[in-house]
């Protein structure tokens, strides 16, 4: 009966969150079988494309009111608890005090203790889970995305995996091991030649997720050179491997050159060069079901979740900077006309390029509005078109013909 009061009452953006599906999963958690299963398992659930919410949430019957962050926090959290498994036969009182341990360690190299009120762990990890979870602030596109989820998150898991062993010097694994993915993935891209949208979206969304601030550049390391040595277990093997094909596998098609470099791939990480053919047949099948979900692979999904996500941004700021807008729209008077006409009809490729030019000379005029003027900030123009006519009604109506 508990069990389902938990389910009713759960929501990962509420304080509290963490330590109720703690207690959720004491309930509903199985031991894994091994670490290939349960591998196996996160694939499926689209764990290494950063889409979690494909899968479905355990213990949790109803995700109707839930949106993507909220279903990841959990099933991420769910990951976390599996990996907690492999070093222990249950979800003890422990669990939430070693995680955030963990990342204790992670995050300031050991040297803060853990606090031991249960209540005040979970609150920390609930702010911990939401820093980790999204892109790094003021990297690619992600300012205007409120949502995106970092696609390098399962390095947490592989470092948590050792951290329980116990392993030490784990904050220095966490870099190295991600200057390894991007090293080895430059690579990657650098066959690809010219690169389409999709691989554009792709690096775009892996240079934000870095969390050391690396991105893809020119390869600058010979094979030999990268930190091989780094890759010891099972997980990191694999997610190596699995985050190659991941690259290669955006156009459905592999040349010889990247079959080359699949092949090396797999004798630098030690592992059957038939893991490439079988983790190809296993991505390309996910890829082709869940196409429309996967932001990489689709440019048109891609942009309106852009757009969705940045109409609060933009109406905020519209809002916050109300009279100094007011003033300069009382001295443009061609823009306010233009932008008037254009919900009443769609404006000539003349006059929409008057509305762009003058969009951003109002952009220069009000500071807080620059942020239109970074690279990408164009793109979100036509939101401006959108609102300022409907949050300023009286500029438009004195200036009608």
């Amino acid at each position: 009966m508990l069990t389902f009061v938990y389910m009713a009452i759960l929501n990962p953006s509420q304080p509290g969150w963490v330590e109720k599906y703690t207690q959720l999963l004491r309930n509903q958690i199985l031991l894994p079988e091994s670490r290939e299963a349960l591998y196996a398992n996160w694939k499926e659930s689209g764990l290494l494309l950063g889409h979690w919410e494909i899968s479905e949430i355990q213990g949790i019957t109803d995700l109707s009111h839930w949106n993507h962050k909220e279903k990841v926090k959990a099933n991420f959290m769910y990951a976390a608890a599996q990996v907690y498994l492999l070093h222990h036969n249950q979800i003890d009182k422990q669990f939430l005090s070693v995680w955030l341990q963990f990342y204790e360690s992670l995050e300031t190299n050991g040297n803060e203790k853990s606090i031991n009120d249960t209540s005040d762990q979970a609150a920390k990890l609930e702010s911990i889970l939401e820093s980790r979870l999204t892109f790094r602030k003021g990297r690619s596109m992600s300012h205007w995305i409120q949502d995106e989820i970092n696609l390098l998150l399962p390095i947490d898991l592989w470092a948590f995996d050792r951290w329980l062993m116990p392993w030490y010097g784990i904050q220095k694994f966490y870099v190295e091991y991600e200057k390894l993915v991007f090293q080895h993935l430059s690579y990657a891209f650098q066959l690809k030649g010219t690169l389409s949208v999709q691989d554009h979206l792709l690096m775009e969304q892996l240079n934000a997720s870095s969390r050391s601030g690396f991105s893809i550049t020119a390869p600058d390391r010979h094979w030999d050179e990268m930190g091989w040595h780094w890759v010891e277990f099972p997980f990191e093997r694999w997610y190596l491997l699995d985050t190659a094909l991941m690259v290669v596998s955006t156009d459905f098609n592999i040349s010889k050159e990247e079959r080359y470099y699949l092949e090396t791939l797999a004798v630098h990480l030690q592992i059957d060069s038939n893991m490439i053919d079988a983790g190809l047949t296993d991505l390309e099948a996910f890829l082709t079901k869940n196409e429309e979900a996967i932001h990489f692979l689709n440019e048109e999904g891609w942009f309106k979740s852009v757009y969705s996500n940045s109409s609060s941004i933009v109406v905020s700021l519209l809002k916050r900077n109300k009279k100094r807008l007011l003033l300069e729209l009382n001295e443009s008077k061609e823009l306010v006309f233009l932008l008037g006409q254009s919900t009443q009809r769609d404006l000539n490729l003349e006059e929409k390029k008057k509305v762009k030019e003058q969009l951003l000379d109002l952009c220069k005029a009000v500071p807080s509005l620059a942020i239109f003027l970074l690279p990408g900030g164009s793109l979100l123009l036509p939101l401006l078109m959108r609102y300022l006519p409907s949050l300023f009604p009286s500029a438009f109506q004195d200036n009608k013909l």
